[in-house]
């Protein structure tokens, strides 16, 4: 029927019925902006729930593609730019392809929680530190499957620094007790059962840890006269709560494999680790040298007394001896003493003589040249005149060279030239003397062989001669000029 064939009544029913239809599309309308309104808050709170998460958390679907990440993540990488609709793998690890070992895909599969420690990569792909990752399954309710994956990261960089350096702190230690030196240690539980047993337990001891771990620590190593002591240790070492001392050091004759004693200086600690068991050490420090230098240190003390006594035996008479001989020696002092001041005495009395001798030398010089003045004076004005009136008499040659010959003598004796040459008598001869006087009177060669009986070839040796004594010898000085200069 058309709506012109309608009655009015028939209209008006389905006017108000569009109108209640109308009311519920509002209704259904209004519900569904409430119920997205709601989601939107809910959305919200959820993110600010995620934001505030100081970890890291990623969703992911099925594919490992990223739905949504906090903040922490953000920061995180922030030298990614895009999460959202990327791979998981290509984001947080750069690489082409899901991780080897991935707790997410162990998820997927089993629709259980999964757990890894994966390395942090930088913005050039390096290792920047550590995530320990766990990965939760959402299930979807109607069908059971896992529709997408929750990954939760907690960043443990400082942990795994810290727990290396304690790694690597513990190894050093346990270095440092394997391998110290003369310092045994022993490790036991509060039994007696030993549990650690270093180098030098070996060394000290004879067993080697394979014999020595699992054993009980008094069969190894305590003396029964000592066996009490140590059940008394291990009992205090079970009641410890804190971690010291079990009883003070001492030293201790403890056993070595082979049955013979051992001198040790002995330290027994316990280690108390909460609710784990007590466990003690024994810290051992080999005294066996030091116990063998002792007894050479008092060998060699003895010795030494006897060579001390020895010595002070053989001093005292040495001092005995030095006594008398200091006795001595102040009588020769004094003896010294005594003619020092005699020497003193003597001394001034020779100094008064040499004073006087000094006076007479002086006046017999004076007296010398008195007499050679006078000498040269009377024979000059007394012996030449005459020879002079002889050579102007008749004489022959003979007689006149005789003549020439005495006034040439009396001549030289009062010369100069001979008084300076006779200081050099000591290494002239009286044959060069003679010939030094006639050189400056002009004689030749010839002549002077002729009033001396000699050859000219001996003179001219006597003139070389002459010359190396008056030191011009390869001189360009000529012999009589040199003796002409000397006589004035």
């Amino acid at each position: 029927m058309t709506d012109r064939h309608k009655s009015r009544e028939e209209l008006l029913q389905e006017l108000r019925e569009l109108r209640r239809r109308v009311a519920r599309l509002e209704n259904c309308e209004q519900a569904r902006l409430r119920s997205e309104k709601k989601l939107q808050e809910r959305e919200r709170f959820f993110s600010h729930i995620l934001n505030s998460i100081q970890d890291g958390v990623s969703i992911l679907d099925r594919e490992l593609n990223i739905l949504q990440v906090n903040d922490t993540i953000r920061k995180w990488y922030a030298h990614r730019t895009t999460f959202e609709g990327s791979k998981c793998y290509q984001v947080y690890h750069g690489r082409s392809e899901p991780c080897v070992i991935c707790p997410t895909l162990i998820t997927l599969r089993k629709g259980v929680s999964g757990r890894e420690i994966v390395p942090k990569k930088g913005r050039k792909g390096e290792t920047v530190g550590w995530l320990d990752l766990f990965s939760f399954p959402i299930v979807n309710g109607a069908t059971g499957e896992v529709e997408a994956v929750v990954e939760y990261v907690r960043d443990i960089t400082d942990r795994k620094k810290t727990e290396e350096a304690l790694l690597e702190s513990e190894e050093r230690f346990r270095n440092l007790l394997e391998h110290i030196p003369g310092v045994s240690i022993q490790g036991y539980s509060t039994d007696g059962t030993v549990l650690y047993w270093n180098k030098a337990s070996e060394q000290v001891y004879g067993y080697t840890a394979a014999e020595a771990v699992g054993k009980n620590l008094a069969d190894l190593i305590i003396p029964p006269d000592i066996r009490p002591s140590f059940q008394e240790g291990l009992r205090i070492g079970a009641k410890a709560t804190e971690s010291g001392e079990l009883m003070p050091g001492g030293e201790y004759m403890l056993l070595h494999k082979n049955g013979s004693l051992v001198p040790v200086y002995s330290i027994h600690t316990v280690v108390c680790l909460g609710n784990r068991p007590n466990t003690m050490f024994c810290i051992d420090v080999d005294l066996s040298e030091r116990k063998q230098a002792e007894e050479a240190l008092k060998k060699a003390y003895a010795e030494l007394e006897q060579r001390v006594q020895e010595r002070t035996a053989a001093l005292l008479i040495l001092n005995e001896k030095l006594r008398h001989e200091i006795e001595e020696r102040k009588q020769v002092e004094e003896e010294l003493r005594r003619r020092e001041t005699d020497l003193g005495m003597r001394t001034r009395e020779l100094e008064e003589v040499n004073s006087a001798l000094r006076v007479l030398l002086r006046q017999r010089e004076e007296d010398k040249r008195q007499v050679e003045a006078k000498f040269m004076m009377n024979s000059k004005h007394l012996l030449l005149p005459y020879i002079d009136k002889l050579k102007k008499s008749n004489l022959r040659p003979e007689q006149m060279t005789l003549a020439s010959l005495l006034e040439s003598y009396v001549k030289e004796i009062i010369s100069p030239l001979t008084m300076k040459l006779s200081y050099m008598s000591s290494y002239l001869t009286p044959t060069e003397l003679k010939l030094a006087n006639l050189i400056r009177d002009g004689k030749t060669s010839k002549e002077i062989a002729a009033l001396l009986n000699l050859s000219e070839n001996t003179v001219q040796t006597h003139r070389y001669h002459l010359r190396s004594k008056l030191g011009i010898k390869q001189k360009k000085i000529n012999l009589r000029s040199y003796l002409q200069s000397i006589s004035k």
